[in-house]
């Protein structure tokens, strides 16, 4: 296995050990999240790039700070009644609305859940920490090959000259 292969099949490693993560913790709504992993190989590693709420999934929302809620894109009520529909939630005695508008509000006073350390996070640095002692091993192998196999280019070129 080469190098390339060996940062491709780790970078796939931990993508899954991520969206198993993801999944065994009930922290899926839609499967967008997961989704939105994506590799990307180059000739020293690899990046894993996913949506930018895997943060949230990671350390949770604080409260608002006053004068906030002027951000880009779409409200936090918004953004948790697409939740409550993604997740088939059906309250009773209550619209939908009227829930995510409640959820929006206590998360803007008190933050989630999992901000106030009550909930399970995704464990994103815990999967990589995996990741890297599964793999180490032939990274080191295939970098000390590599590294060889540079020092014997290098003296053959040098006695060539």
């Amino acid at each position: 296995m080469d190098q390339q292969e060996v940062f491709k099949a780790w970078g796939e490693s931990l993508k899954g050990l991520i969206i198993e993560r993801q999944k065994s913790r009930g922290i899926r709504a839609s499967g967008r999240s997961a989704e939105s992993l994506r590799l990307e190989l180059s000739a020293k590693g690899f990046k894993l790039w996913g949506a930018s709420y895997f943060f949230f999934q990671e350390y949770g929302r604080g409260p608002s700070s006053s004068g906030s809620g002027k951000g880009q894109g779409p409200s936090l009520r918004v953004r948790i009644r697409h939740w409550i529909d993604e997740k088939r939630i059906q309250p009773i005695d209550i619209t939908k609305d009227s829930l995510a508008y409640i959820i929006s509000r206590k998360i803007h006073e008190e933050g989630t859940l999992l901000f106030k350390g009550q909930a399970q996070k995704v464990g994103i640095e815990q999967s990589i920490q995996e990741s890297i002692k599964q793999f180490k091993p032939q990274v080191k192998e295939r970098a000390l090959l590599d590294l060889r196999s540079d020092i014997i280019k290098r003296f053959r070129n040098a006695a060539i000259s």
